[in-house]
């Protein structure tokens, strides 16, 4: 489940590579006009044919905004396998809030902390420094979502930008 997966590239290389259904979940359809073509596909022709030639499912695309109240993609989250959020905006503390709550392995690239947004998020810490403080930060919000649980594991991938990715794994 690529959850704010804009163009698809992840979930087609997924499909491609391991010959395995994806479904994105993205209010918008970028790089086509934000439209499917005439047969519903957001994806180009040749990467069609691409998946095709490889036995590969074509990715589904739900064009809805991922939330915890949204019936549809708690559904989906529920019958999935894996659940990933690269640069969700908006939506990342919903992500690993449903991965949480269905027990999904789950892996983010937090982007943005959109503090203004949710303005009630606050720091539990540790550290006697950051008890109550306000989330306003890239590193508070990465403190805040690791708070969540004490399974997720921050990672750093090779790079440049917000290369921190969040793993949940419920084993």
């Amino acid at each position: 489940l690529d959850i704010a997966g804009g163009k698809g590239h992840l979930s087609f290389e997924i499909s491609l590579q391991s010959q395995t259904q994806c479904t994105i979940i993205d209010p918008l359809i970028r790089g086509k006009g934000d439209k499917t073509d005439a047969h519903g596909q957001q994806f180009h022709t040749r990467q069609i044919k691409r998946l095709s030639q490889s036995n590969a499912p074509v990715p589904n695309h739900l064009p809805q905004w991922f939330t915890l109240e949204n019936e549809e993609c708690m559904e989906l989250v529920r019958r999935s396998r894996l659940i990933v959020g690269l640069h969700p905006d908006e939506c990342t503390e919903d992500i690993l809030d449903a991965a949480i709550l269905w027990n999904k392995p789950c892996a983010i690239i937090p982007c943005c902390v959109f503090a203004d947004l949710r303005p009630g998020r606050m720091l539990k810490g540790g550290d006697g420094n950051t008890n109550g403080r306000s989330v306003r930060t890239y590193d508070d919000f990465m403190q805040y979502l690791m708070e969540k649980d004490e399974r997720i594991r921050k990672c750093t991938l090779n790079f440049q930008g917000k290369n921190q990715a969040l793993v949940f794994d419920p084993r």
